[in-house]
């Protein structure tokens, strides 16, 4: 009579605490890491969002490719971050070191420039939405 309550208690307990961490998880991540696509992420830090790239899955943090990132799209092959107002820059996304990261990064660019080498490149301008913004 008293095991199928402790195995409720138990179960009860279980599932309070599973769910507790999964929302304490979301809500009290401060560095706020988003994996966009391959290897870039964003992260917060106090002066506002950076894209960075990972190396390692298990040791995600690394040094900043950008500060100050205000949006962050996809096309085609490139991950496209807006910097600033109408400053962009283009990285691969098919990269798989830092350092081609680093080196098939195309920019800075203004807005019609980053539209001219995209359709110089895939015959269109289409991008779509990625990231936390």
């Amino acid at each position: 009579m008293y095991m199928p309550l402790v195995r409720k208690l138990l179960v009860g307990v279980l599932v309070a605490f599973c769910s507790w961490y999964l929302i304490s998880d979301y809500f009290f991540d401060e560095d706020n890491i988003t994996h966009i696509v391959g290897r870039y992420y964003t992260a917060t830090y106090d002066e506002g969002v950076a894209l960075h790239w990972y190396e390692d899955v298990d040791k995600p943090y690394g040094k900043p490719l950008l500060d100050n990132v205000f949006a962050t799209q996809l096309g085609h092959n490139y991950l496209i971050v807006r910097v600033g107002a109408d400053v962009y820059f283009m990285f691969p996304i098919a990269a798989t070191t830092i350092q081609m990261a680093q080196q098939g990064k195309i920019g800075p660019l203004q807005k019609s420039e980053m539209n001219n080498k995209l359709l110089q490149l895939y015959g269109d301008t289409l991008l779509n939405k990625t990231g936390p913004f």
